[in-house]
């Protein structure tokens, strides 16, 4: 793998945060890298997604299961609005 950067917003990058996570590997949290350009290293994922996430700022991790931002505004009912 290049340390070239890949922007998350590539079709092809949405799982790589699960990918690297599960081979105990740290990712970069797809919506500091895709909106703040900047890196923040996680080993949470989203398990809607399966985009890396970091825990407080970009996603919620409860119960075993990890969400972010963006899929938390997806469920139904959600009064976050994007």
């Amino acid at each position: 793998m290049s340390d070239e950067p890949k922007p998350a917003t590539e079709s092809d990058s949405t799982d790589v945060g699960q990918t690297l996570i599960e081979q105990d590997e740290w990712a970069n949290c797809w919506i500091c890298e895709g909106v703040f350009r900047r890196r923040t290293q996680t080993k949470r994922f989203c398990t809607i997604c399966h985009r890396a996430f970091c825990e407080g700022w970009h996603g919620n991790f409860a119960l075993g299961q990890g969400t972010c931002l963006i899929c938390i505004t997806k469920e139904p009912g959600s009064s976050l609005v994007l």
